[in-house]
Order: structure tokens, then C-alpha cells, then sequence
């Protein structure tokens, strides 16, 4: 599962590199002229990265062996308690940098990033105040 998030990075990162060098010089594909082709080539790598591993993973048998070995240890007490206490540091950390960040827009007298970014507060919060109702009716 690791080695698998680690090539979709690194694939993600060359294709960004293949598409600056080939803005550099040629502007008509600059990343500043085209983002939808930069957007396309992170999916692209994404899901072909993905597949790639997932082929991978269902030809090779230790590769199945050491799969169902990382789902028993994921579903562990302990690494689910892990789980849940860093989603909620990192929920933390993300609401207060938003807050700041709305902030120094509302200061700043910018009103279409403070709406932006108030809106991305609001979603934030009631994202998880659904998921914290769901989750709890779930159990």
C-alpha cells in the first residue's frame, strides 16, 4: 500500500516535471496557458499508476499474501485509535489554518477570497459534523 502512494507521487511529480520542461519551451503548452492539461496528466498518471499496482498485486501471490497481512493490521484496535487521533489533530490544524487565512483576507479587504475561504470553513465544519452523526448511528 505504501510503495503504491509512493509511485502515484512520484509519477505525479514527473509528469508535472515533463510538462514544465515542455512549457519552457513551447508556449502554446505552458502550464499558465493550459491548466486543464496539467489537471489531465495528474489523472491520467493517477489512475494509471493505480492500475499498474493493482495488476500487479493480483498476478504476484506474495503480493496477495502481504495485502491481506496490511488489512488485518489497518483493522487493529490501536492503529485505528492512531488513526482517528491524527484525523482529528490534523482536522484541528486545518480548521485554524482556514480561519487564519479568512481572516487575513477579511483585513486585507479582499471579499471574493474571505467568501472563499469562509465557505471552505463552513464545508469543513459540516462535513464533520456529518460524518460525526453518521459514524455515530453507524455503531
Amino acid at each position: 500500500m505504501r510503495n503504491t502512494v509512493i509511485s502515484m507521487f512520484i509519477s505525479i511529480i514527473v509528469i508535472i516535471a515533463i510538462y514544465a520542461i515542455i512549457g519552457r519551451f513551447n508556449e502554446d503548452f505552458a502550464v499558465k496557458t493550459n491548466p486543464i492539461a496539467v489537471a489531465l496528466g495528474l489523472c491520467c498518471g493517477s489512475v494509471i499508476t493505480w492500475l499498474i499496482s493493482y495488476r500487479k498485486r493480483k498476478k504476484d501471490p506474495k503480493a496477495q499474501q502481504k495485502y491481506a497481512l496490511e488489512k488485518i493490521e489497518n483493522k487493529d484496535e490501536r492503529n485505528v485509535s492512531l488513526r482517528g487521533k491524527a484525523g482529528n489533530f490534523t482536522f484541528l490544524v486545518t480548521l485554524l489554518t482556514l480561519g487564519i487565512i479568512t481572516s487575513i483576507f477579511y483585513f486585507m479587504n479582499y471579499e471574493i477570497p474571505t467568501f472563499i475561504s469562509a465557505g471552505a470553513v463552513f464545508v469543513h465544519i459540516v462535513s464533520y459534523l456529518g460524518a460525526l452523526l453518521y459514524f455515530e448511528k453507524k455503531e
